[in-house]
């Protein structure tokens, strides 16, 4: 049984859990599946998740881009993939992609919505910005958004620990945008550092600089896509290469202001090519040139199992969200910004899975 796909099939109706299944369920699975709800029921379905997330996958590159669109979401409630639409004529374009990526008619929901996706468009990464958006600058400590993310049902923000007011420690701290004026939520995941053993002493380390925020007014999924939703990261108008130690751009295209996560990956190699998007350097990219290194902050803390890559950054650029570009609009997450050497043309990344062990399994995307 993939735990992880029954969890994303499953969504909450009233005071029960419910879960929409495609196929026969066992007694051992559904007494699984129930823990630790006391009320739960199934309900038959069409489509499995897993393949309303493909059809998903494949039409975002071209529904991203396509005028009108203002949104696109697995949805549970309906077992479909709800489109929305801000006029009426883009409705054959959504049609004409999803017969192209071969999803059924059926599995498709196009809505008509009043709002665009982006309810405050934002002209550079300093601006404040819905839906949160990875690569956007963050308050009050002047760091970076690394993304919008979700552990099971609960919305979740997430940037670095030592952006906090508490550096690798739970303290509630409020979070915004707008040099304080927009609160969008509180610190609710920030673990402790543990001791671990160096070659002649004892150390306080954490396996990833990270931390995550609620986000205010939205408690569960599915949630209201103008205020929250997984997936996107800012797209400026140029990259910068790291060689060049040079920024990149900070003002959004505005044609496409957003890259789509389509992927995530929990570790990345030796060569991998990566980019990042940070409020101070924007959209710069480079290589991976070492893994795995145990990197010892100025806060006394040791990161452990961070990759070294030659990406430009600069203060405050904390947080950037860092992926591997797939195409022009399409990204595979790998990972979160949290130092750069100075005197060097060294940017220090905590990976997926290094991200995983701190704040438990998030998805972004």
């Amino acid at each position: 049984m993939a735990d992880s796909t029954r969890a994303r099939d499953a969504f909450l109706e009233e005071r029960s859990q419910a879960y929409r299944v495609s196929e026969k369920v066992t007694a051992a699975e559904a007494a699984q599946l129930r823990a630790p709800w006391s009320r739960v029921k199934f309900v038959r379905v069409t489509y499995a998740f897993s393949d309303l997330q493909r059809w998903k996958i494949a039409m975002a590159p071209a529904l991203i881009s396509t005028e009108g669109v203002s949104s696109i979401d697995v949805d549970e409630v309906h077992n479909a993939i709800s489109v929305g639409i801000s006029s009426a004529r883009s409705a054959d374009a959504v049609l004409r992609i999803a017969r192209e990526a071969r999803a059924p008619r059926g599995a498709l929901r196009v809505i008509e919505e009043v709002a665009a996706v982006e309810a405050r468009q934002s002209s550079n990464l300093w601006s404040p910005h819905r839906p949160l958006t990875g690569g956007f600058e963050l308050g009050p400590s002047g760091c970076t958004i690394t993304g919008s993310a979700y552990r099971v049902f609960e919305p979740l923000s997430v940037t670095n620990s030592h952006c906090t007011a508490t550096n690798f420690s739970l303290d509630g701290q409020s979070i915004s945008q707008g040099n304080g004026a927009d609160t969008w939520g509180f610190e609710v995941i920030d673990p402790n550092r543990y001791s671990c053993r160096t070659l002649f002493n004892w150390k306080a380390c954490r396996r990833a600089d990270v931390a995550a925020y609620n986000v205010s007014g939205v408690t569960q999924l599915p949630v209201d896509t103008l205020a929250f939703q997984v997936g996107l990261i800012a797209r400026t108008t140029f990259p910068s290469s790291g060689l060049s130690q040079v920024a990149g751009s900070l003002a959004i295209d505005q044609t496409t202001p957003s890259c789509y996560i389509q992927a995530e990956a929990q570790s990345v190699l030796v060569g991998t090519g990566v980019h990042k998007v940070g409020r101070t350097t924007g959209w710069t990219y480079g290589t991976v040139m070492q893994t795995c290194v145990d990197r010892q902050s100025s806060l006394s803390t040791r990161i452990v199992c961070s990759d070294n890559t030659n990406m430009f950054g600069q203060g405050g650029d904390s947080g950037s969200p860092v992926f591997i570009v797939n195409n022009s609009v399409s990204v595979t997450f790998v990972g979160t910004l949290f130092a750069v050497v100075p005197g060097s043309p060294t940017a220090v990344m905590s990976n997926l899975g290094q991200m995983k062990q701190d704040l438990g399994n998030v998805h972004f995307f």
